[in-house]
């Protein structure tokens, strides 16, 4: 058991801080690794332009359906390549509170674990979604976006759900209570999205990703009723009807989740077929215009 650590920096990083770094990777690593060696590459940008420059040259050479860092985003994990990769942007790693850095880096290495190799990044278009595509029209690249939110969606509460169960929870409710900070440009992406019922299909499947990172948090007796509001404010720009099916996707779907990362990706995406997507599409008690 143990993990290799192979660091590619990019600009300047203090050895004091790249050491910090590595060692609240490693301590974690030993407490949820099960019993497993891992080879991690680490990648170290010194600013958001550096690490979206080369993640679109990435995401161009492999041919891969990603999304760009968001400004809540402090860093990513993937396996494109073959190995584990986590990169970070200390830009925005730097204005953070310590235990939401840490509880980012936690969030990677948990991803790292469950999630290190290429398959967890290729999913098959699931039957429940090529039907949705078929009745109303959408094309293979639609599809494609929405599987792949609806795939990190379940990797992002796989990972908290692996925190918590082994004790990291006050890092991880830093680490949420950071994402559901009110958010003015997510507030710009709604009014976007309700130009069309496909924006909106896509713009609440996003919605999805970050109340499953909230998921097992909220079965937390101790920080339910703190994540709960964090996230009720968060979506307060959404009708009552959204947030409840939102709810019922997020929270109700992903607590019912197994171990198999691809069984639980077909699971979401029908229970999100049903609840959500096809009354969107349809315009049935929903009005994206």
């Amino acid at each position: 058991m143990g993990i290799d650590i192979k660091v590619r920096k990019s600009g300047y990083v203090s050895e004091e801080e790249l050491d910090h770094i590595i060692s609240v990777i490693k301590d974690c690593y030993e407490r949820i690794g099960r019993g497993k060696r891992l080879e991690l590459d680490l990648y170290v940008f010194p600013d958001s332009k550096s690490a979206i420059s080369f993640m679109n040259r990435e995401k161009e050479a492999l041919g891969v359906v990603s999304s760009e860092f968001g400004h809540r985003f402090l860093a990513t994990h993937d396996a494109w390549r073959g190995r584990p990769r986590i990169m970070l942007r200390m830009d925005a790693l730097r204005k953070v509170q310590p235990l939401v850095r840490e509880g980012c880096l936690r969030h990677e290495v948990g991803h790292s674990i469950l999630h290190g190799s290429p398959e967890y990044y290729r999913f098959p278009i699931p039957s429940s979604l090529l039907s949705l595509g078929v009745e109303f029209g959408l094309s293979i690249k639609s599809l494609y976006n929405i599987l792949y939110l609806i795939s990190v969606s379940v990797k992002d509460y796989e990972v908290t759900r692996l925190l918590v169960n082994n004790g990291f929870v006050e890092d991880q409710v830093a680490y949420v209570s950071y994402l559901l900070e009110p958010d003015l440009e997510d507030l710009r992406a709604y009014e976007m999205a309700r130009t069309s019922r496909e924006g909106m299909a896509l713009y609440l499947t996003s919605i999805v990703r970050l109340i499953g990172c909230c998921a097992p948090l909220i079965r937390e007796g101790s920080y339910r009723k703190d994540v709960l509001e964090r996230l009720n404010l968060r979506l307060a720009h959404l009708p009552n009807e959204i947030r409840i099916r939102l709810f019922e996707v997020g929270i109700g779907g992903m607590l019912l989740l197994g171990e198999d990362t691809f069984s639980n990706v077909n699971f979401i995406s029908d229970l999100l077929t049903r609840t959500i997507l096809r009354h969107i599409l349809s315009n049935r008690g929903f009005d994206a215009n």
